[in-house]
């Protein structure tokens, strides 16, 4: 059984923010349905931070009539998380003003935080409902060569 799971750091759904949340979730579910026409099994998960995206997304199982194949997670962030990354985003802003406007952006537009923070809280829910799973790291080994933020087997 193949798992899959993206983690997004999203903290609202304004501008194209939704429609790429939604292109990954895609990913998932289309990932899922090749796996099975090739007669093997797999589950997908979609790890947000907020309820109200989590609940944007829970549309999508029944829009794309998923059922139980992909499932939604969010977490609860800590007050130091949750400040930490939202300074993470204020800098991405300002960075991206910046750059526009040909000054030098350096880090501003890092979301490395985001993404570290994401893949943990995914890999420790994956990792508590699958304590067997033997992750895979090597992303020539990933399904579709999709960068996962978390592959694994069981």
């Amino acid at each position: 059984m193949h798992i899959l799971g993206m983690a997004k750091s999203l903290l609202d759904l304004q501008g194209a923010k939704a429609p790429k949340l939604e292109l990954d979730f895609l990913k998932i579910a289309y990932t899922l349905s090749r796996l099975e026409a090739l007669g093997e099994s797999g589950k997908g998960f979609l790890l947000v931070f907020t309820e109200p995206i989590a609940n944007r997304a829970k549309g999508w199982i029944k829009k794309y009539e998923t059922k139980e194949s992909i499932e939604i997670l969010s977490v609860d962030l800590t007050d130091e998380e949750m400040e930490s990354l939202r300074d993470e985003k204020a800098n991405n802003v300002e960075g991206m003003i910046s750059g526009t406007q040909g000054y030098t952006v350096g880090a501003k537009s890092s979301a490395d935080y985001g993404q570290q923070i994401g893949e943990a809280h995914l890999r420790k829910k994956i990792e508590q409902r699958y304590p067997h799973i033997a992750r895979v790291t090597d992303p020539k080994k990933y399904p579709l060569g999709i960068q996962w933020d978390y592959y694994g087997t069981i």
